[in-house]
């Protein structure tokens, strides 16, 4: 498929941060080119107003559409996933608030259930962010030191039922040189 616009934004490098006429030709889903001015063949879509942009992707999403991710079921996460890109937004990390462990367990368990298969049309969901107590250092163990093992020490009861709950889907993230975070992906 080939899009022209009248402004189109790239992250190119070296392009012109300035919005101007180009196209962007994508095949099976995947952007192979951007060009600026016309494009060399007639356009299947011209964008005449507004601005052609690489998809957004949301860090934290705690609900959208009147769904709370909280305690939403699968038709609610497929019905975000499937409206997110009508906001611009290609990619998403769910979020789950803070809560009681149990609630966290069970809105994990019910997401893992579903999570691969959401629809391929809409949004990714890029993992599950959670929100809590339980990263506090002083309620969750240190986890890693910089030139210790990959695998934790010891591990808090919660986090080892929150893990539990999603079938593993809790992974350990390097974030900078000596600091290390928890995050969840798919």
């Amino acid at each position: 498929m080939l899009i022209a616009a009248a402004r189109v934004l790239t992250a190119e490098e070296g392009a012109d941060p300035v919005p101007r006429l180009g196209f962007v030709e994508v095949t099976e889903a995947v952007i192979g080119r951007v060009g600026g001015g016309a494009p060399a063949a007639p356009a299947d879509v011209t964008l005449t107003d507004g601005y052609l942009v690489p998809g957004f992707v949301d860090l934290q999403v705690n609900g959208h559409f009147g769904v709370e991710f909280q305690t939403a079921d699968a038709a609610s996460w497929a019905d975000v996933a499937r409206r997110l890109p009508s906001t611009g937004t290609t990619a998403f990390v769910p979020t789950l608030i803070t809560a009681p462990v149990d609630s966290l367990v069970a809105a994990l368990t019910t997401a893992s259930a579903f999570a691969g298969d959401l629809p391929a049309s809409g949004a990714q969901v890029l993992g599950v962010h959670l929100e809590g107590p339980f990263i506090s250092p002083r309620v969750a163990v240190r986890i890693i030191r910089p030139g210790s093992p990959t695998r934790p020490r010891r591990r808090s009861p919660r986090l080892s039922r929150l893990a539990a709950a999603c079938s593993g889907c809790l992974r350990w993230h390097q974030s900078g040189r000596a600091r290390w975070r928890r995050s969840t992906s798919w």
